[in-house]
């Protein structure tokens, strides 16, 4: 029995109703217009990285049905060996993979761990093997941690279900227990692939360019996502973000304590109006405190609806998705999230943060003042009761859980954003050779910052207290004074603050000791440093006095060799 693409997702919808009710309502496979093509794989043993004693890691696909269910790099190998012979196809065999974007769903997870997750947004890499014949993925090389992680979770005999996103190659992916896959397994088989209105032969889905793939996130196609990009201080936080989301579709907001709903979504304000000409009794004449006319009218004070800036970016996404051929990706980011007490800044708009698989809120609110502000701007119907958060429309926002006074987060409110952590990588600072003079030696900024990590962590601070590269600025590593007032200032008063014993020598109470010795030219710390073999400016400078006396020396030589006699020698030095 062969089942056709429709009621292949009605088959799984039905399956997916029994097994995992949340997952079945967030899907709603047998209504969805979201997929073009779906591919269910079981697990042989060589599939999972638990229980595999075998050489293989990868998860094999070998059917030209399976292998082009995914994109891949257009036969390289093949198209190198028949070029130019000298090259061994085997050292080509994992080096050329594509870049596939997978996204994980929160309500599959916890039906896999029974634990309490959130969405995520990973990839994997699609390696075409030598000949053509079969394909590769699942590198742990080159794969993200995260999906990495999820391959974990495999056991012998599950079952893989790829839904195929509806004209691209992104792909959202569930894991089905063995057990409950039996229900279903004669159905599908090992393995099955059907699709709707695509076709691999009509719509090629192999790449012959790095260009023609990636992971580009103001791709209006690629689902709008709530991001939060955590880390310890100084990692890049809002460079990282600049970089993939800033330009002329972004806003950015910063949370602070005093930061309100009102201030984000949009308030009342007043605003002065005049009412021109005479009144009905007499005419005034207004002069200002300076004794200036004033002839703009009688005033009064009408108070208008102010948008804030996620009304702002909730216009401009709406109106690109209703007007634009090809809707603009926007973007709205929000720096320093978890200063400000962010679900009370949300308010109602909480609900908006579940998402569905398109990108789109789930549910939607009825929030009048918005509702009223795009109806005004005609952005919305009449008829429309409900706003919702548009699948172009990105809410991304940078947190430092290290910082003194941030407001916790509940799990409701987290459980509806994606996490990624910035790790701390100061070799890819732009000024990691930027010397520091520390002990009256010099050490490079990375090596300094990477030797007070390693001995904040033996002392078991956490790292989203340790030091980020650009903590300090590019300039500011080698100036004593920014490493007095920002670096050690922080570590005295923040990151080390319970454990000074330990990290700082014996003899140092207070801070202006700290200071004091480091600017002595002392060593602080309880740690040795990678020193730079240079030579300090006090060697420098006697180096080039005995250069000095030597050179003299040299030319009293040369002149009692040429009896110069009694010229001074200063002189003719």
């Amino acid at each position: 029995m062969t089942t056709n693409f429709k009621e292949t997702l009605e088959i799984l919808q039905q399956f997916l109703q029994r097994i995992d009710q949340p997952l079945a309502n967030r899907l709603n496979l047998a209504n969805s217009k979201n997929y073009d093509g779906v591919f269910i794989k079981k697990l042989a043993e060589s599939n999972t990285l638990t229980n595999n004693n075998g050489k293989q890691k990868h998860i094999a696909f070998s059917s030209k049905q399976e292998i082009n269910f995914f994109p891949y790099l257009s036969n390289f190998v093949e198209l190198i060996d028949n070029k130019d012979s000298s090259y061994n196809s085997n050292e080509f065999k994992r080096r050329y993979g594509v870049k596939i974007n997978i996204h994980l769903l929160k309500e599959n997870l916890e039906y896999k761990t029974q634990e309490e997750k959130s969405d995520i947004h990973c990839f994997t890499t699609h390696f075409l093997s030598r000949g053509g014949n079969q394909s590769e993925m699942g590198s742990m090389y080159t794969d993200a941690k995260e999906f990495t992680d999820f391959r974990r979770l495999f056991d012998i005999g599950d079952a893989l279900i790829f839904l195929k996103h509806r004209s691209r190659f992104t792909y959202d992916l569930l894991i089905i227990n063995s057990n409950d896959y039996a229900e279903i397994e004669q159905t599908f088989k090992r393995g099955f692939v059907v699709y709707d209105d695509f076709s691999p032969a009509r719509q090629h889905s192999t790449l012959t360019s790095p260009e023609e793939w990636g992971d580009d996130s103001s791709n209006p196609l690629i689902p709008g996502i709530n991001l939060i990009m955590y880390g310890a201080p100084g990692t890049g936080k809002s460079h990282a973000l600049d970089k993939r989301y800033a330009g002329n579709n972004s806003m950015r907001v910063t949370f602070h304590p005093e930061y309100t709903y009102h201030d984000f979504v949009g308030s009342y304000r007043p605003q002065p109006i005049y009412r021109i000409g005479p009144t009905q009794d007499e005419a005034y004449n207004f002069i200002t405190a300076s004794g200036e006319p004033f002839e703009k009218g009688e005033p009064y004070i009408n108070y208008n609806f102010i948008p804030g800036p996620f009304t702002l970016s909730l216009e401009k996404a709406i109106r690109s998705a209703r007007e634009d051929q090809i809707p603009q990706k926007h973007t709205l980011i929000i720096e320093e999230i978890n200063r400000a007490n962010a679900p009370a800044v949300f308010g109602d708009l909480f609900q908006l943060l579940d998402r569905q698989v398109n990108g789109e809120s789930s549910y939607g609110v009825s929030n009048l003042e918005i509702l009223k502000y795009l109806k005004g701007k005609g952005v919305l119907e009449a008829d429309i009761t409900e706003i919702k958060i548009p699948s172009n429309l990105n809410i991304v926002a940078t947190m430092n859980s290290a910082d003194q006074g941030v407001f916790v987060m509940d799990s409701a409110f987290k459980r509806r954003w994606l996490f990624e952590y910035l790790p701390i990588d100061a070799e890819k600072a732009v000024h990691k050779d930027e010397k520091v003079l520390y002990n009256n030696k010099f050490v490079r900024w990375s090596d300094f910052i990477d030797s007070l990590n390693d001995l904040l962590a033996d002392h078991a601070i956490n790292e989203d207290r340790h030091i980020g590269p650009y903590f300090l600025k590019p300039g500011e590593p080698s100036n004593n004074n920014t490493i007095t007032s920002k670096l050690l200032l922080y570590l005295w008063d923040d990151a080390a603050r319970l454990k000074r014993s330990k990290v700082f020598i014996d003899g140092i109470k207070t801070f202006s000791q700290l200071v004091s010795f480091f600017n002595n030219g002392n060593a602080v710390f309880q740690k040795n440093f990678n020193f730079i073999e240079e030579k300090t400016n006090e060697d420098f400078t006697n180096n080039i006095s005995a250069m000095n006396t030597a050179l003299k020396d040299k030319i009293a030589e040369n002149n009692n060799e040429y009896n110069i006699g009694d010229v001074d020698k200063n002189e003719q030095l």
